[in-house]
């Protein structure tokens, strides 16, 4: 890894809690698909992971009760909440339209044969 920023200067966030905050909700918008992949530069969409690191948030704002800054336990709290609600609308909003499908109205590709109807 060393030999990819070398001659390169990089300029990393101080390393403190609100950090690690930040560090773990990116990970959770990434997976929501509020954040483009690095890699493909475009949203993925991961419930399954956008939940692992919501869960992650959660269990280290139960672990620093008591030992957090006001400023710093209110940050998890409002992060936390923004991630939770953008979990639940993307978890009921209706899956996303197939660009390849038909343009059958059932979204069924079998051939609909007449008659069938009751």
């Amino acid at each position: 890894m060393a030999e990819e920023t070398e001659g390169a200067e990089r300029h990393l966030r101080e390393a403190n809690f609100n950090a690690l905050v930040d560090f773990l909700a990116s990970q959770a918008y990434m997976a929501l698909g509020a954040i483009n992949h690095p890699q493909t530069e475009a949203p993925v969409v991961d419930l399954v992971y956008a939940k692992h690191a919501i869960d992650l948030l959660t269990i280290i704002e139960q672990k620093t009760e008591g030992n957090l800054t006001a400023p710093e336990k209110n940050y998890m709290e409002n992060v936390l909440y923004q991630l939770r609600m953008t979990f639940v609308r993307m978890q009921n909003a209706p899956p996303p339209a197939d660009d390849d499908a038909s343009d059958d109205p059932d979204g069924d590709d079998s051939p609909s044969e007449e008659g069938d109807e009751e």
